[in-house]
C-alpha cells in the first residue's frame, strides 16, 4: 500500500465508526480519523442494508484498496519504526499524541528523506514549526464553502462550512485556492519530500456530536480529502478503476497485481441461500497512468 494513516497507537476506534466503546467522548481528531477512513471506505446504513439481505462486509469504493493503518509513537526502536514509515511515498496525519517531539523528528525525518505528508492547520505552530511546514497561522479563521482551484486548474466544490485557518506563506507555495485567491492548502518542499499543509481545520466540515452519526451512516462527504487521496491514487498507482467495484494494486517481483471485483448484487439471509441478481452487473472501465 502507497499510504500510511498515522494514527496514535492507544488509538480506539471501532470499525463501524462511533464513539470508542460506545463511551468516549468524540474530539476534533478523532471526527478527522472517521473523515479518513470514510472517505476512503465510505459509510452506509448497516442496518437498512441488513434488512435488505445485504451484509456489505466488503462493498464497493471509490478509491482502491492503497492505505495502512501506522502507530506512528508505537513502543519500539524508533530507527525500526522510521525505517517501516519509510517505505510509504505518502502518509496522512491524525490523531493526539503525547509524544510531540519523538513523533515530530520522525515525520521531519521521513519527508526529508522523500516522503510527502498531508496535515491540517490545526497542528502549525502546535505540533510543527514554519521551518518545516513553510506557513505560519494568524490565529485568525474565516468559514469556506464554495469553488476550489488546484494549482494546475481543476476545480472541485464544497457545499458545507469549514473552519479554514488564514495561513501566512514562509517558504510554501499555494495548492488550493478559494476564488478570492486565499491559500486553502499549500505544499512546501522539505528535504528530499513534501509537506502539504490543508487549511481546513482537521480536514471536516464544522462538526459536533449529532454528526458524528452522519458520518459513518454516509451523508457527509469531505472533499478535501476525496481530493488529496485522489491526487494520491492518480500518482502513486498505475492503473485505476472507474465503475462500481472494489480493487486493489499489488507490486510483484515482474509488475503489478491488479485485483478487482464488484459486491452489488448478492443477497444473503441468514439460513437462506444466496441469491444472485444482473443489476449488479455494472461496467468497469480500466485507466493506465504514465506511473
Amino acid at each position: 500500500a502507497p499510504i500510511a494513516i498515522l494514527e496514535p497507537f492507544d488509538q480506539a476506534y471501532p470499525g463501524y465508526g462511533g464513539k470508542a466503546w460506545r463511551a468516549c467522548e468524540y474530539t476534533p481528531e478523532d471526527h478527522a480519523l472517521d473523515a479518513v477512513f470514510f472517505t476512503l471506505v465510505p459509510g452506509f446504513d448497516r442496518v437498512a442494508a441488513l434488512k435488505r439481505g445485504e451484509e456489505h462486509n466488503l462493498h464497493n469504493t471509490p478509491f482502491a484498496m492503497m492505505h495502512d493503518v501506522f502507530a506512528l509513537d508505537a513502543p519500539q526502536d524508533p530507527e525500526a519504526r522510521g525505517k517501516a514509515l519509510a517505505a510509504y511515498p505518502a502518509a496522512i496525519l491524525t490523531g493526539s499524541y503525547d509524544d510531540i517531539p519523538g513523533v515530530r523528528r520522525t515525520l521531519e525525518r521521513y519527508v526529508r528523506d522523500g516522503g510527502t505528508l498531508l496535515l491540517d492547520a490545526s497542528r502549525i505552530g502546535r505540533d510543527f514549526e514554519t521551518e518545516f511546514t513553510g506557513v505560519s497561522r494568524s490565529g485568525k479563521t474565516f468559514t469556506f464553502a464554495g469553488g476550489v482551484t488546484d494549482e494546475q486548474g481543476a476545480r472541485f466544490a464544497v457545499t458545507a462550512d469549514h473552519e479554514v485557518a488564514e495561513l501566512s506563506l514562509s517558504g510554501a507555495r499555494p495548492f488550493l485556492r478559494d476564488g478570492s485567491g486565499r491559500p486553502l492548502a499549500t505544499v512546501r518542499d522539505y528535504g528530499k519530500g513534501r509537506v502539504i499543509v490543508a487549511a481546513a481545520l482537521h480536514f471536516t466540515p464544522r462538526m459536533s456530536a449529532s454528526t458524528c452519526a452522519d458520518t459513518y451512516l454516509g451523508k457527509l462527504e469531505f472533499p478535501f480529502l476525496s481530493y488529496f487521496l485522489g491526487r494520491f491514487q492518480r500518482e502513486l498507482l498505475p492503473v485505476a478503476v472507474r465503475g462500481r467495484a472494489l480493487y486493489g494494486v499489488n507490486r510483484t517481483a515482474r509488475g503489478w497485481l491488479l485485483w478487482c471485483f464488484n459486491n452489488d448484487g448478492v443477497t444473503k439471509y441468514g439460513e437462506k441461500a444466496k441469491l444472485f441478481a444482473l443489476y449488479g452487473a455494472g461496467g468497469m472501465v480500466l485507466e493506465v497512468s504514465d506511473y
